[in-house]
């Protein structure tokens, strides 16, 4: 298993703070190349192929992760949500990212170190 583990007890793969954490999830590469989201004890949550994350690009904070569809339905009613009560600044501050070959340190990263992943979209925002 790759990348950073969170939560009660687990000592992070990449040296990241304790402190720094939040989430008691992580996120690992089964052979055959699906991820499997585990809880603390390691009990299964959910497997995807496409892991995708829904975050504030303006602020980092992570609103959803999990697989592409759900997220990607996730994201649309949340817009539609801000749409209507006039909040469009914020509705275009909302930023989904997913990849089939997400690197598991950064998905890591981004789900479980708060305010993350405006270091992670300032990244790929370069590229």
């Amino acid at each position: 298993m790759v990348g950073p583990k969170c939560g009660h007890g687990w000592k992070p793969a990449d040296k990241m703070e304790n402190e720094d954490q939040k989430n008691t999830v992580r996120y690992d590469r089964t052979k055959s190349g699906r991820y499997v989201l585990r809880d603390a004890k390691g009990r299964l949550i959910t497997s995807t192929d496409y892991p995708t994350i829904l975050f504030d690009r303006s602020t980092g904070t992570l609103h959803r992760h999990g697989d592409f569809l759900r997220v990607r339905r996730i994201a649309a009613e949340l817009r539609s949500q801000f749409a209507k009560t006039g909040s469009q600044d914020i509705a275009a501050n909302l930023v989904l990212y997913g990849s089939r070959s997400f690197d598991l340190v950064e998905l890591n990263r981004c789900v479980c170190v708060e305010g993350y992943c405006l270091k992670f979209y300032e990244r790929i925002s370069k590229q």
